[in-house]
């Protein structure tokens, strides 16, 4: 069970720092953008990384685990628009583009992660 806890305390670190850093790269400078783009996280992070193990308890098959993913990740990128257009005054990409882009950075970055960790175990 701990081990549970300190993954998704990992996973959710790392989306918050990399998501960060790629709005600060995509020019996000107004403050309540930049804690806008960390509340989401905050909630959107969490439930795909729980329902992931709880999934991954029950089925064994790897394609059916990275379909599940790969919908969910699509969930939130919309989720996460949803809330940006609501939220943000940022305007310099599409807000679509935007959660995209920062999702995909921080799902590569988990798995170029997990690559580095499996390559030298």
């Amino acid at each position: 069970m701990i081990n549970y806890i300190i993954q998704i305390l990992f996973n959710l670190s790392l989306t918050l720092i990399i998501e960060t850093i790629v709005a600060l790269l995509l020019k996000v400078r107004n403050k309540n953008d930049l804690l806008n783009v960390l509340i989401v996280n905050y909630i959107t992070n969490p439930i795909i990384n729980i329902l992931m193990i709880i999934i991954m308890c029950f089925i064994k098959s790897n394609i059916i685990i990275n379909s599940l993913l790969f919908i969910f990740e699509l969930l939130v990128v919309y989720y996460e628009y949803v809330f940006y257009k609501k939220r943000l005054i940022y305007n310099k990409i599409n807000l679509l583009l935007f959660s995209f882009i920062l999702n995909v950075c921080s799902f590569l970055s988990g798995y170029v992660i997990l690559f580095i960790v499996n390559y030298f175990d």
